[in-house]
């Protein structure tokens, strides 16, 4: 694993289907911030077809979920932070995380049923803000040692 500055972006009930990969990386210290978009289960699949089928939806590709994230953060080591969608809140929010050692989770709250077009939302805010502090790093003294190193290693 690297001791890079990691970011992932999934869904709750992913994470909730990995719980010993989260544990594992908060006893291993990695600088790892994870965006989670919780719509309470599997709210991406309302993009697929079957999702006209309600019955049958709810019950096996929704999968209705109602776990508490924050407490789950805290008996594993991880830090959370609950982040509203607002203007600036999301970036703000990533570059605190950013400076944070270890794991930490930063929770998106969604309604499952309209979360498409905040799905998007939220992607571009998380898109941004990645791609602003990405630019801030490059003009660090360490990103210009990496940065050399890599060229040096490419010849």
């Amino acid at each position: 694993a690297s001791r890079r500055p990691t970011l992932a972006w999934l869904g709750d009930l992913t994470l909730l289907h990995d719980l010993d990969g989260l544990e594992a990386a908060g006893n291993a210290g990695w600088p790892l911030t994870l965006v989670v978009v919780n719509n309470r289960g599997g709210g991406i699949f309302h993009q697929l077809p079957i999702a006209h089928h309600r019955g049958v939806f709810e019950r096996l590709f929704a999968t209705p979920r109602s776990a508490r994230l924050a407490p789950l953060c805290e008996a594993l080591g991880a830090h959370h932070q609950q982040v509203a969608l607002a203007a600036g809140a999301f970036p703000e929010a990533l570059r605190n995380a950013q400076q944070r050692p270890g794991l930490k989770l930063l929770e998106i709250s969604v309604d499952r049923h309209h979360s498409v077009r905040r799905r998007r939302a939220a992607l571009h805010a998380c898109e941004q803000a990645l791609h602003d502090w990405l630019s801030r790093r490059r003009q660090t003294p360490a990103a210009a040692t990496d940065a050399a190193l890599n060229r040096e290693a490419a010849s």
